[in-house]
C-alpha cells in the first residue's frame, strides 16, 4: 500500500509540473516599452564622438530621451518629435558647429516638431568655430531649458512660428548678434533667463528682436543693455507687463532702488 501511495503521489506531482511547464511556454512574452528608454551618449575625447554619429537621436522614438555625457561635440543637432535631449551634467556638454559648417548655420534646429526638449547644454561660437544661430525653431513646440549660448553672429535663439514651449532658465550672453528673435506668429514663454551683452556687432540692429504679430509671455528675466524701445511692437498692456515683471539693471529706476519683487523694476 505504501508503494502504491508513493507511485500515485509521484504521478500527481509529475502531471502538475508538466501542466505548469506548458502554461509557461504558451504565455505571451511580457510587453516592452518602445521608445521609453534612455539613450546615453558619451564623448570619447574632445570632438571625436558625436551625439548623433551613431544615429542615436535620429532613431529615437517619441517619449524617449537622449542623455549626453559631459564633453565637446562638433555637429548640428536636429530635434525630433517628443524626444528630450539633455546634458546629464548641466552645462557639461558643449556643442560647436563642425569645421565644414558656415558662419550662417544653426547649431540646433527644431523644425515642425512638437513636445521636444533641449536642456542643459552650452552652445559656443568663436573665431576658431564660428556660430551663426544657436537654436533655430521653425513651426515647432519645443522647450529650451537651462541653456547657455555665446558667440552667435546672427542670433542666439530664433523663434519662428513657435506655437508652444519657450526658453526657461537660460544664460544668453556675449553674442555679436541679438540674444533673441521672436518672429511674427510666435507665442513662446520667455521666463527666468539672463540676457547680457548681446547685439555687440555693428551690424546687429538690436540686442533683442520682437516682430509685429508676436505674442510672447515674458516674465522674471534679467535684461542687461535692453531698452523699452525693444518692446514697442507689443500692445500697451503687454509692454507694461514686461516692464513690470522683469529686471532691467541698466534702467534708472532699478539703479535707484532695490525692489524685493519683480514688480516696479523699471520706471513706467
Amino acid at each position: 500500500m505504501v508503494r502504491i501511495a508513493l507511485v500515485a503521489l509521484l504521478a500527481i506531482v509529475t502531471t502538475l509540473a508538466v501542466l505548469r511547464w506548458r502554461s509557461v511556454l504558451a504565455a505571451p512574452p511580457a510587453p516592452t516599452a518602445v521608445g521609453a528608454a534612455d539613450v546615453n551618449v558619451r564623448s570619447r575625447r574632445r570632438s571625436t564622438h558625436g551625439i548623433d554619429r551613431a544615429k542615436r537621436l535620429s532613431r529615437a522614438q517619441p517619449g524617449s530621451q537622449v542623455v549626453v555625457e559631459p564633453g565637446e561635440y562638433r555637429e548640428r543637432l536636429v530635434l525630433k518629435d517628443g524626444v528630450r535631449v539633455i546634458s546629464r551634467v548641466p552645462r557639461g556638454a558643449t556643442i560647436r558647429l563642425p569645421g565644414a559648417a558656415s558662419e550662417a548655420d544653426p547649431a540646433v534646429v527644431a523644425a515642425d516638431v512638437s513636445n521636444a526638449e533641449f536642456a542643459g547644454f552650452r552652445i559656443i561660437g568663436d573665431a576658431a568655430t564660428p556660430l551663426g544661430t544657436g537654436v533655430l525653431v521653425k513651426g515647432a513646440s519645443v522647450s529650451i531649458v537651462d541653456v547657455e549660448i555665446s558667440g552667435a553672429l546672427t542670433v542666439a535663439i530664433d523663434l519662428n512660428q513657435m506655437a508652444g514651449g519657450g526658453v526657461t532658465g537660460s544664460d544668453i550672453h556675449d553674442n555679436p548678434g541679438p540674444a533673441l528673435a521672436i518672429r511674427s506668429g510666435a507665442s513662446p514663454r520667455i521666463a527666468h533667463n539672463v540676457f547680457a551683452r548681446n547685439g555687440l556687432s555693428e551690424r546687429a540692429q538690436a540686442s533683442l528682436i520682437i516682430e509685429d504679430g508676436a505674442e510672447p509671455s515674458i516674465v522674471g528675466n534679467v535684461f542687461q543693455g535692453v531698452t523699452p524701445k525693444v518692446f514697442q511692437s507689443l500692445s500697451d498692456a503687454a509692454r507694461l507687463s514686461v516692464m513690470r515683471e522683469n529686471w532691467f539693471p541698466d534702467g534708472p529706476a532699478s539703479r535707484a532702488t532695490t525692489p524685493a519683487s519683480p514688480r516696479g523694476r523699471q520706471g513706467r
